[in-house]
């Protein structure tokens, strides 16, 4: 047997890996991993899964002891010089590294499940023992990068980042699949399937969580991220993965539909005016009034959220828009559907929700579109910032056919942009994006119409000549690499 660092927990808020004494160094800065951050992996039983984890992986291959060491001294040493990225690309190493061990602690001590008769004949949702042990090797590696993760949080003072989680198990996960089996996109599948299965059981209360913006899309988004963050550590090798995944589901759906919304199940008069009643007014009737100030306070909340934001626009110490130059615009713009769409998506995190901007008026709307004009410009979207005020004299065609051609997707699939929203901040939701061309397709608006360049605000002050074309001769490859960066950022 290997020997490794001792390794033991503390008051139940960090662990302890004594490297200083294993390889006697001088200082004791990288033994102890703190897991205030994190609540859930606080309690004893899962100290006890962590550690056991950790020497398991020692034990098996003490490369990975130096890589670990390794990455406690970036985090204190390097603090907010070591970015998100970089620790997500060496926790993604140290998974790979520790797949062997995970393969070889699961073999030693996994039970297999019995087969189970499945009723339903759609493979997507069918789990075998081999998934099973996949999860099972995932949740071996997450228990073993969680201490980093954890304490790279507390040493940099992030009080939250479930994306930091959700990457890095990503890799844990990656490291052990199957070529075939895509075990995270399985996962989501599953859970999907079962809240799904919920919108027409419960269809009164999925209405009303529409009013609260939620529907079975988010509710399985939410739920996801909690299964992958909260569960996957906690699984043990002598329990049914599957019912254990199933179980927790369910009660999550359980508090979400009904202990979260109490039901009176009691018959309502809605035409009966009760004798406590002061106003005279029918039950119907206090329940319209009642609607009808939340819809006036959600105005309200609405308004004065898009009031802070256009003030805030205007108040902006770099970006300057003066009287003069918006009441420029507001004669020379052509607001088009792809140009909205850009400047919404733009402002949304800033306001909270998208359909609040359909609120706007004629003047905020010109207001928001100088300031996201001038922020593009700034940082160096030449293109796109001079295509947002331009003209089209026949209006903003929507292209008949998408651009497919096979060098153009190549260049697509390989640009730099596009890697990154694949693998990493879209990774969820691109299969979508891309099974219906969605990027493609505004690439192919904006390659494809012939636009009329309308002169800024000081080319005009100066009576500069410009050319009304400038923007129709730009190759299809420029204007690609400036919509995948523009939403890179968004």
């Amino acid at each position: 047997m290997t020997d490794i660092p001792d390794i033991s927990y503390i008051d139940k808020k960090s662990i302890n890996i004594n490297f200083s004494e294993f390889f006697g160094l001088d200082t004791e800065d990288h033994n102890e991993f703190s897991l205030s951050r994190k609540r859930s992996f606080g309690s004893e039983k899962m100290l006890i899964k962590i550690t056991d984890s950790l020497r398991s992986a020692f034990e098996y291959n003490e490369a990975i002891i130096l890589f670990y060491l390794n990455i406690a001294h970036k985090i204190n040493k390097l603090q907010e010089k070591y970015e998100v990225e970089d620790i997500i690309d060496d926790l993604a190493d140290l998974a790979y590294y520790t797949a062997d061990a995970a393969d070889a602690e699961i073999k030693k001590t996994y039970i297999p499940q019995p087969e189970q008769k499945r009723k339903s004949t759609n493979i997507e949702l069918q789990f075998t023992d081999e998934h099973s042990q996949i999860i099972l090797r995932a949740s071996f590696i997450v228990k073993v990068i969680i201490p980093l993760i954890t304490n790279y949080m507390a040493v940099n003072k992030i009080r939250k980042n479930e994306n930091l989680f959700m990457d890095s198990f990503y890799y844990a996960f990656k490291a052990v699949d199957k070529e075939n089996i895509n075990i995270y996109n399985k996962i989501y599948k599953i859970v999907e399937s079962r809240i799904k299965g919920t919108k027409y059981s419960d269809r009164a209360l999925w209405n009303l969580l529409g009013y609260m913006a939620e529907n079975a899309t988010t509710t399985a988004n939410e739920h996801y991220r909690k299964l992958i963050i909260d569960l996957v550590p906690k699984l043990d090798h002598d329990r049914s993965v599957v019912s254990f995944l199933h179980v927790s589901l369910k009660n999550w759906m359980h508090f979400k539909l009904r202990t979260n919304f109490p039901i009176s199940y009691s018959p309502q008069n809605l035409q009966e005016v009760s004798d406590s009643s002061q106003d005279k007014l029918t039950n119907l009737e206090r329940l319209e009034f009642h609607l009808k100030r939340m819809d006036e306070a959600e105005s309200f909340v609405t308004r004065s959220k898009l009031y802070n934001l256009i003030v805030n626009v205007l108040k902006d110490p770099i970006i300057k828009i003066s009287t003069e130059e918006l009441e420029y615009y507001k004669k020379m713009v052509q607001i088009n559907s792809l140009q909205k769409n850009l400047l919404f998506l733009y402002f949304t995190k800033k306001v909270g929700r998208y359909r609040a901007l359909y609120n706007l008026r004629f003047g905020e709307y010109i207001t928001l579109l100088i300031y996201f004009k001038k922020w593009l410009a700034k940082n160096g979207y030449m293109y796109l910032s001079k295509w947002m005020t331009t003209t089209f004299p026949s209006g903003l065609e929507k292209p008949r056919k998408v651009i497919n051609t096979r060098s153009f997707q190549e260049d697509l699939f390989k640009s730099k942009s596009f890697r990154f929203l694949h693998d990493r901040k879209y990774r969820y939701i691109m299969t979508h994006i891309t099974k219906h061309n969605i990027l493609a397709s505004i690439i192919t608006t904006l390659y494809s119409n012939h636009s009329v360049y309308v002169a800024n605000y000081n080319e005009m002050l100066a009576d500069e000549e410009v050319d009304p074309d400038q923007l129709n001769n730009r190759s299809i490859k420029h204007i690609s690499d400036e919509v995948l960066r523009l939403i890179e950022t968004l």
